[in-house]
């Protein structure tokens, strides 16, 4: 672990005060996150955008797309109607999401293949592997375009305890100790901390996602 036995009495302390978060941190429910289709996009359109778009685009895909596509073949089949360049892949954004997103779409696309490579072809068997996997092992390098932020709340998702190395987490890591780290300790550091002091890690993101913004929120 990369932190000195001074910074962990800094931290676990301060993980400890954060209080509870006022939006339950429930995720990884059929009820939060119903269905594979919608997982996939999300893993490719929650980074580094803000809620309300992540939101608007996939209620328009669900109002508007849902009836034909709603699994990894019928995704397939329509990103394979549209060449694989940046106008199509514009084409593809505004046609699924309402929004011309390109560079998502191609995330998406190595997303869609690595599925089918692994054999991932619906939810039970992303929840399986979520639970069994390791980011270093089974997902880094693996998407160009996705990290361990995108594996994080990947995972997450599926109902693994985790944090997201998002720009909350790394605010109030850095004010803490007064120095940053890189997003693999980030998340180590904060499972380890949540741990010491008996809490789950998704509530103590959540309520340091909270705290950090000023106001209640989802994550």
């Amino acid at each position: 672990m990369s932190l000195s036995e001074r910074e962990w009495k800094l931290l676990v302390p301060a993980c400890a005060a954060v209080p509870p978060p006022m939006v339950s941190s429930a995720v990884g429910t059929d009820t939060d996150y119903p269905d594979y289709v919608t997982n996939l996009m999300l893993t490719v359109l929650d980074l580094q955008l803000h809620n309300v778009i992540v939101n608007n685009a996939i209620v328009h895909f669900r109002k508007q797309r849902w009836d034909e596509i709603h699994s990894l073949h019928h995704l397939e089949n329509v990103l394979a109607k549209v060449p694989e360049d940046r106008q199509g892949n514009r084409g593809a954004a505004e046609y699924l999401w309402g929004y011309l997103y390109g560079d998502r779409v191609g995330r998406l696309r190595g997303l869609v293949r690595w599925a089918r490579r692994q054999g991932l072809i619906d939810q039970s068997a992303l929840r399986t592997w979520a639970y069994a996997s390791d980011f270093r092992r089974d997902f880094e390098g693996e998407v160009k375009g996705l990290g361990i932020s995108a594996y994080c709340w990947l995972v997450m998702r599926m109902g693994v305890d985790m944090v997201k190395p998002d720009i909350w987490l790394h605010a109030f890591v850095r004010r803490v100790l007064g120095r940053d780290l890189n997003d693999l300790e980030l998340v180590e550091v904060v499972t380890e901390a949540a741990h010491r002091v008996h809490r789950s890690v998704r509530e103590l993101d959540a309520g340091i996602w909270e705290s950090e913004r000023g106001a209640p929120g989802s994550i």
